[in-house]
């Protein structure tokens, strides 16, 4: 935009429209293997920074390690050959125009606007979010939902140069005649040299939006399965040795009113690893949160007809309710799935059976795990099974300390997420500040020319911000829906697809329009440092550029 000159000029010296695109694109791939390479190396540092935590929640989570200091050449080359490609494709239109424009014309954008292709846009995104809502309806596997996600995340910037200028028509023929008319009508020309950036910060801001909605639905979700699953006051976790004559300690010691027992093997279910288990009667009917249960299923459940299997358990091996269960530790009696539970804790499936079937299987009658319900004090209880059962404080849980550990790993767990939606902004507001910066430059003569009407430094100052407030906010109004439609799948679609887990959709306005607030205020950064350059300058200076 600000080369328009200088391209016609070196044509007019007889360079051919060949030559000179073959020179752009040669400089284009020049500053994309800069910023590439610069953006691979604080890549590699931004995940030197989170390997820490993202280690540790992985080995909490799963047993697994994360080596540091592992990275690999082709990552950089994929990465440089997705950036160069997206590049040079969305640059071609650009560059073709700019050096096809007619040789007489000497001005910037405003002697030879670029064809309007606004509606052609519009219509190709009402295709690609229909496409990519068809597909996520009738696709089962969680990385085909990915890649429709993915083209629905693409077909998002295309709704906005109409959806801008559709607005900002609206907004002129609302007010009246005078400056805030000028600001609109001026607006509806600034819209296409600054889509790209609008484009830019409409996917960052769905994207924080989305990754916002998804976390809190997650938090949300897991506190409430927490509050219901973890009904012990203490929770005890002695060695296999210990747990036997535990067991039968615990009815003795004071304050203890009752005494929770699980029971888990390793079992195989149709080929998948799962846990098989038991629990007390009062476990049961405490703990288990269902999902879907048949008629009467705690009366078939005791009397060893069916048992309940864990959520993820069904979406993996796609089972429902009446569904036989082929488990491999016996054959009789033959169960049925009579109702399935949430459970977000597991990394393997999980079923449930009653205790009188677990006895008569011939399981162990040891429990693998055991928690109390305590009156009174829970120091002095602490305090009694220390000094009577020589157990060490590390053994001991209350209650709390579990929920705080378990919301301490889902936090580490989305901290690369916060981390990566903070860059995604900070890539986006880069964009808009280059963006405003050139546009501004290009827009030296016409804030000259209202300056010499009469309209003060102040009042251009409040314009020009004011314009790119306005566009800024109707990109927000765009991306507000769009971000919590991307959170609803990813809640509700993705995420019980990926892992069988269903999440509570949950908007948090406050989280919206904080987002918008802080992009509203970094866009007047944005606009006012080179702003403020701009008016500071002599105004003769800059109607002299426009006929230099």
């Amino acid at each position: 935009m600000k080369r328009n000159r200088l391209l016609v000029q070196i044509q007019q010296a007889g360079l051919t429209p060949s030559n000179v695109i073959i020179a752009l694109f040669i400089e284009l791939t020049f500053l994309v293997l800069i910023g590439a390479t610069l953006g691979f190396i604080l890549g590699i540092q931004l995940s030197h920074w989170l390997h820490p935590t993202v280690a540790l929640t992985l080995e909490q989570l799963y047993g697994a390690t994360l080596l540091p200091d592992t990275w690999q050449w082709q990552w950089w080359a994929q990465a440089l050959l997705l950036t160069l490609t997206a590049t040079l494709t969305a640059c071609w239109q650009h560059f073709n125009q700019r050096v096809h424009q007619p040789l007489s014309s000497h001005g910037g954008f405003y002697q030879a606007p670029s064809p309007s292709n606004e509606n052609a846009l519009f219509l190709y995104g009402v295709a690609l979010t229909t496409v990519s809502l068809l597909g996520m309806w009738f696709t089962e596997h969680h990385r085909f939902t990915m890649f429709w996600l993915g083209i629905l995340v693409i077909s998002i910037p295309l709704y906005l140069p109409k959806s801008l200028l559709t607005l900002a028509r609206l907004s002129e023929r609302k007010t009246s005649p005078g400056l805030i008319n000028y600001l609109f009508a001026e607006l509806r020309e600034l819209i296409s040299p600054l889509s790209l950036a609008m484009m830019a910060l409409l996917l960052a801001v769905t994207a924080n939006i989305g990754m916002n909605t998804l976390v809190g639905s997650f938090e949300s979700t897991l506190k409430r399965w927490l509050e219901q699953k973890l009904h012990a006051d203490i929770y005890i976790s002695p060695t296999q040795a210990e747990l036997a004559q535990l067991d039968g300690s615990l009815d003795h010691i004071d304050h203890i009113e009752k005494v929770y027992r699980q029971y888990y093997v390793n079992e195989h279910l149709q080929g998948l690893p799962i846990i098989l288990g038991t629990k007390d009667e009062d476990s049961l009917a405490q703990t288990l949160q269902l999902k879907a249960a048949i008629p009467d299923f705690w009366q078939h459940f005791y009397a060893d007809k069916v048992a309940a299997i864990s959520e993820p358990t069904a979406i993996k091996l796609g089972l429902s309710l009446g569904s036989e269960l082929k488990l491999e530790a016996f054959q009789q009696p033959i169960l049925r799935v009579g109702a399935i539970f949430y459970d977000y804790g597991s990394p393997n499936g999980e079923v449930l059976i009653s205790p009188q079937l677990w006895q008569n299987q011939g399981f162990t009658d040891t429990p693998t795990s055991l928690g109390v319900k305590v009156s009174g004090e829970h120091e002095v209880v602490l305090k009694q099974l220390e000094d009577q059962l020589n157990l060490h404080p590390s053994q001991l849980y209350e209650q709390s300390q579990i929920k705080t550990i378990a919301l301490n790993i889902f936090s580490q767990t989305f901290a690369i997420t916060r981390a990566l939606n903070g860059v995604t902004l900070m890539v986006a507001v880069i964009g808009l500040f280059s963006s405003c910066f050139m546009l501004l430059e290009a827009r030296k003569a016409s804030i000259a020319r209202l300056y010499a009407l009469g309209i003060s430094r102040r009042k251009l100052m409040y314009m020009t911000t004011g314009q790119i407030v306005a566009l800024v906010t109707f990109t927000l109004m765009i991306a507000l829906p769009l971000g919590a439609l991307v959170g609803y799948v990813l809640t509700d679609i993705v995420t019980l697809r990926a892992f069988g887990w269903s999440l509570h959709y949950l908007w948090r306005w406050e989280d919206a329009l904080s987002i918008a607030a802080m992009t509203i205020l970094i866009a007047v950064i944005a606009t006012l440092l080179p702003l403020w350059r701009l008016v500071s300058q002599p105004m003769v200076s800059s109607l002299q550029s426009e006929v230099m």
